[in-house]
């Protein structure tokens, strides 16, 4: 696996740093289905209450006893990685029984549209020298966030496919 620490030239006679350590790990991203059609008629308030509510079911029902990290939220996404550098035995394991977890104790109906995908991605900073986050990158990514998009357009429902996934149907 790569690294990288450098000081780049942005063209304008100014450096930023590039650093960051590339590694194995398993995306998973969710959303709330039909979230435009459930906040329509919220008040801001009420749609930040939903969707906070959202992610505190998700840290503490898909994500209890599973070493992921939430790398962001996005309006009503989550991003979650998992690997063995966080403390991950098998890493596609447990980001395949935490969304079995999601779509099987929904008890709020949110029925979150998921995808998983893995491979190698980079841990990295992104920003300006005004404002640094530190994210994942890499074509998992990218995968992952298709896959949650394509199965908000009616094919995937998690838990019906996990079925047939794991052993006897079971969580882990």
């Amino acid at each position: 696996m790569s690294h990288v620490d450098i000081v780049l030239d942005d063209g304008f006679g100014s450096g930023f740093p590039l650093k960051g350590r590339e590694i194995d790990a398993v995306v998973l991203f969710a959303d709330i289905s039909a979230f435009s059609t459930r906040t329509a008629d919220m008040s801001p308030v009420e749609t930040l209450v939903y969707v906070q509510n959202f992610f505190a079911w998700i840290t503490a029902e898909a994500l209890n006893g599973r070493p992921g990290i939430v790398d962001k939220y996005i309006g009503d996404e989550v991003m979650v990685v998992f690997s063995k550098e966080f403390g991950s035995a098998d890493p596609f394991a447990d980001a395949v029984v935490a969304a079995a977890a999601m779509s099987r104790f929904d008890v709020h109906a949110y029925r979150p549209h998921m995808g998983i995908a893995s491979g190698p991605v980079i841990v990295g900073y992104a920003g300006t020298p005004a404002r640094y986050n530190v994210s994942v990158f890499g074509a998992p990514v990218a995968l992952a966030s298709s896959v949650r998009r394509r199965s908000s357009s009616g094919g995937l429902r998690p838990g019906r496919l996990l079925d047939h996934c794991l052993p006897g149907g079971g969580l882990g």
